[in-house]
């Protein structure tokens, strides 16, 4: 218990100090995700209804699905930049992986993947790197799947209590806070207003 109140302690304080990646070094290229409002309510959502799950993705799943996606989305923002920097993406994910959460409903195992695939690309399109240089972005890219990573393995084992009833009512409720506020803050920034 003592764990999880640090982690969403440690996540909630971070919540309004955006991370740019070579400010700190390879902590804060672990801490990039989790610090911007967009990439956290992602992180949240796809890592509660993956706990949810009565087959969730295992840690190489996990390791497997969200490499391919940091991979892909920041390698697609290297070559096309006008992807860069698009929180809305991340902001989709949450309110469609919130939504699911808080109806609790079974997706089959590649629906599932395809969601911690989508994640990894969203949040590999977000991520800020100083440089240019490939050196740099493979250290943000490896502190960002590590930060990420730990991110959905502790919320699937947070969520994934099914002897408690009581802990799955708590699970969907956190599920629709999510999916509200990610509305909230898609249809703030389409009004330029954050």
């Amino acid at each position: 218990m003592p764990r999880r109140l640090v982690l969403f302690g440690t996540c909630f304080i971070a919540l309004n100090e955006s991370a740019l990646a070579h400010d700190v070094g390879f902590a804060e290229h672990v801490l990039q995700p989790l610090t911007a409002l967009h990439s956290l309510l992602a992180l949240l959502a796809v890592g509660l209804l993956n706990g949810q799950q009565r087959k969730p993705i295992r840690e190489r799943g996990i390791a497997v699905m969200l490499g391919l996606g940091l991979t892909l989305g920041l390698v697609t923002t290297v070559f096309v930049t006008s992807l860069r920097d698009q929180p809305s993406f991340p902001l989709v994910l949450a309110a469609l992986a919130g939504g699911l959460a808080a109806l609790a409903l079974p997706l089959p195992a590649p629906a599932n993947s395809l969601l911690v695939l989508a994640l990894g690309a969203a949040l590999g399109a977000n991520l800020s790197s100083e440089t240019t240089d490939w050196v740099d972005r493979a250290q943000t890219l490896v502190g960002a799947f590590v930060g990420s990573g730990a991110t959905l393995l502790g919320l699937g084992a947070l969520a994934n209590q099914p002897a408690k009833e009581w802990w799955q009512i708590g699970v969907r409720v956190v599920g629709s806070w999510i999916f509200a506020s990610a509305i909230m803050v898609l249809v703030l920034n389409a009004h330029g207003r954050l």
